[in-house]
């Protein structure tokens, strides 16, 4: 047997990948609307927050309960915060970057500048660069987006694969009890880094920050651990079983 593989080519050059569909929808048994979130794209993930806001004013305005499904998620920017921020209705501390310069001096994470909103438009990129340039540490907050039905009944799927900006949503949904997290132990990735070019095409990447939540808590290296633990099983996958899938529509209908 012969398979032909193509993939499209990269869009960004500092960290060329094939792109896969980031967003996509369904629904689930007993109308349960289902969310899959397959990374987030682009640094400052504009097009990602518009299509997020496309979704829940329109196919789920109605929506009462969601399944948002990360396993397998690698994370990538910083549009997850618009998705943080359809799980409560309003301003909300997520977490800060804690840079070198930050723990020897003691500054407190009140000091650093607020980021609280991914801009819907590219012609505020320039205000943004201008705000938190050469800033290492920045606190999130999330966008204020108002009440939904949903709120407070909602699961998110994790797994081993599932790792840096995807865990920062799936810990502060989990830290501040607005959603029931299922599936398996994330694996602990999360900080912040830079790229600097060496030639021949080659970038070296180092860690610059820790990412730290609100609450005081480090992803790196600690992972989250779901509410409803449910490991992966071969068998299951080769029947046409999705536990992870089946537990995260129990825990709903008990919602």
């Amino acid at each position: 047997m012969t398979i032909s593989l193509e993939t499209s080519a990269p869009k960004y050059k500092d960290n060329p990948y094939s792109e896969p569909t980031a967003l996509a929808t369904g629904t689930q048994t007993g109308n349960i609307s289902y969310l899959r979130v397959s990374l987030f794209p682009g640094a400052i993930g504009i097009d990602f927050a518009n299509e997020l806001d496309s979704i829940f004013t329109g196919r789920f305005k109605n929506a009462d309960r969601l399944i948002i499904d990360m396993r397998g998620n690698p994370g990538g920017g910083i549009g997850g915060l618009t998705l943080m921020s359809y799980l409560t209705p309003g301003r909300h501390p997520i977490g800060y970057s804690k840079s070198r310069e930050m723990a020897r001096n003691n500054i407190s994470p009140d000091a650093l500048p607020v980021f609280d909103r991914v801009p819907r438009s590219k012609l505020a990129l320039p205000s943004l660069a201008f705000k938190f340039l050469g800033k290492t540490s920045i606190f999130l907050y999330t966008e204020a987006l108002g009440q939904r039905d949903w709120h407070g009944r909602t699961a998110i799927m994790v797994d081993e694969h599932t790792a840096g900006a995807a865990e920062m949503v799936a810990q502060f949904a989990q830290e501040n009890s607005l959603a029931t997290i299922v599936g398996m132990k994330t694996p602990g990735r999360l900080v912040t880094r830079r790229a600097s070019k060496l030639g021949f095409g080659y970038r070296l990447v180092i860690p610059i920050a820790a990412y730290v939540s609100a609450k005081g808590n480090q992803i790196e290296r600690n992972g989250i651990s779901p509410d409803i633990p449910i490991p992966w099983s071969f068998e299951d996958v080769a029947a046409g079983i999705d536990r992870q899938l089946i537990g995260a529509v129990d825990a709903l209908r008990a919602a």
